[in-house]
């Protein structure tokens, strides 16, 4: 089982503020164990959120842009 500390290791290399369902303490301890380490346990992290953006778009309206789809290339920057 991961320590509290590696736990906040991982949620600081995953850009995580704690308040995601979706990363709660148990879920990361337990990407800890499976993958052996929290810079491992990051890196998967880090693949499933470019995963999740790997379908946005930039868009541009009323003069604005938002570039949505460089999410996905900082994400899998960030794996590395």
């Amino acid at each position: 089982m991961a320590t509290a500390a590696q736990i906040q290791n991982l949620r600081q290399y995953v850009n995580d503020d704690g308040d995601t369902p979706a990363y709660s303490d148990d879920y990361l301890s337990a990407q800890i164990d499976e993958f052996g380490s929290v810079s491992e346990a990051a890196a998967v992290i880090w693949r499933l959120k470019a995963a999740d953006a790997a379908d946005l778009v930039t868009t541009s309206e009323a003069g604005s842009t938002h570039s949505f789809s460089d999410l996905h290339k900082h994400a899998l920057a960030m794996e590395k």
